[in-house]
């Protein structure tokens, strides 16, 4: 028996596209080389700045399309604050 696939309606997939670019855009890339893994540049603000930045570095540096990626950088966990942003103290009252 096949299964029948929720149908969505042109409009929401478009709606569904648009909310996952906004998130996207919220983070903060970093481009690379692929051959090397040398970083070429760090903390890129937005998924479009990104591609841009991306195409750049590879006419500047004369690179092949695929030798330059970039990826979303992860979070910094900070030392002595909790995840919740509050700060906290361990059992020697640091």
């Amino acid at each position: 028996m096949l299964a029948v696939a929720n149908k969505i309606t042109f409009k929401e997939f478009l709606e569904k596209c648009h909310n996952g670019q906004a998130l996207l855009e919220e983070y903060s890339y970093y481009i690379f080389r692929t051959d090397t893994n040398a970083v070429l540049a760090r903390g890129v603000s937005g998924f479009d700045a990104a591609k841009e930045k991306a195409t750049e570095l590879r006419q500047k540096f004369g690179l092949k399309w695929d030798q330059v990626k970039f990826k979303a950088e992860r979070g910094q966990k900070q030392f002595g604050v909790s995840a919740d942003g509050r700060s906290f103290t361990n059992a020697y009252g640091q």
